[in-house]
């Protein structure tokens, strides 16, 4: 990752660290709902009530637009924003040990933590994002769409739980470099 003598990280280094694989799978995500989006009718379940029953149509290229603006700014946003709020020291990116990390010397190693796990979290986000869509797809393979609710739920549930275990997981690797050295001190 490059960085200057201030420690900041602009959109090409964000870029560099963003690799080929993380790009590879947002392209696969960004195809499947395309290829897929393109096989169901003109006519779309927009919006299904809480018993999988549609309760609303839109045209088919009203859903894609809608879908490919959320396949595309959430990992632009996840991405780009958190590093380049780092790299201004910003008051807005609430992180634990905050002063260690927004510091001049130390922003450089805070934005390349938060691309690799604003990757991580896109990949969940596009993972999610891709079964809700594969769950209308399937809807629309009856004659009269119903959506797996029941499904849809278990998916959502896992989703959420891993992402709460993703955020305790994270948290744990805010902390200072100091503090982790005199842990393990006073475990000896």
């Amino acid at each position: 990752m490059r960085s200057t003598s201030g420690g900041s990280v602009g959109v090409q280094g964000a870029t560099e660290t963003a690799s080929w694989g993380f790009w590879l799978a947002w392209a696969a995500a960004v195809a499947f709902l395309v290829v897929t989006t393109l096989s169901m009718p003109t006519m779309v379940g927009g919006k299904f009530n809480i018993a999988g029953e549609m309760n609303r149509l839109m045209p088919r290229a009203v859903y894609l637009s809608f879908q490919l603006v959320m396949f595309v700014t959430g990992p632009v946003l996840m991405l780009w924003l958190p590093p380049w709020m780092a790299k201004r020291g910003s008051a807005y990116l609430r992180l634990p040990n905050k002063d260690y990390w927004l510091a001049p010397e130390n922003r450089a190693k805070t934005a390349a933590m938060l691309i690799k796990q604003g990757k991580e979290l896109t990949i969940a986000l596009l993972a999610f994002s891709s079964f809700k869509h594969w769950m209308v797809v399937q809807a629309h393979q009856q004659a009269t769409p119903v959506l797996d609710t029941r499904a849809l739920l278990v998916g959502t549930v896992v989703f959420v739980v891993g992402v709460a275990f993703w955020v305790v997981a994270k948290y744990f690797q805010w902390q200072p470099p100091s503090l982790d050295s005199d842990a393990q001190g006073e475990k000896q």
